[in-house]
């Protein structure tokens, strides 16, 4: 972030500190860069790597559904499709395969 930071500057830009700041930097520390990283590599000890790392295509579609909730972005028809064949990849993924 020190390029950005370092860009920002130069142009005049300035974020001023403040206490909202400093909590919504430790807001962010702890629960997504922390615990998000606790709760994975707790999923992969459980289920193991070859199977938690084809969960990792479902990040697109959380963030397609944030970005609807919180930014109010329309939600398109790429976005149908997108979430359908992320849907469909997971299931074949984690289907058995009888009489291998």
């Amino acid at each position: 972030m020190l390029p950005q930071f370092l860009y920002e500057y130069s142009n005049g830009e300035l974020i001023k500190l403040d206490i909202n700041v400093l909590y919504t930097l430790i807001f962010l520390a702890l629960f997504p860069s922390i615990g998000s990283y606790y709760c994975w590599a707790g999923a992969v000890s459980i289920i193991g790597a070859n199977r938690a790392g084809i969960f990792l295509s479902l990040i697109p579609l959380f963030s397609t559904i944030m970005a609807i909730l919180f930014y109010n972005e329309q939600f398109k028809f790429f976005h149908l499709i997108g979430a359908i064949l992320i849907i469909i990849g997971l299931f074949l993924s984690n289907k058995e395969i009888r009489n291998a």
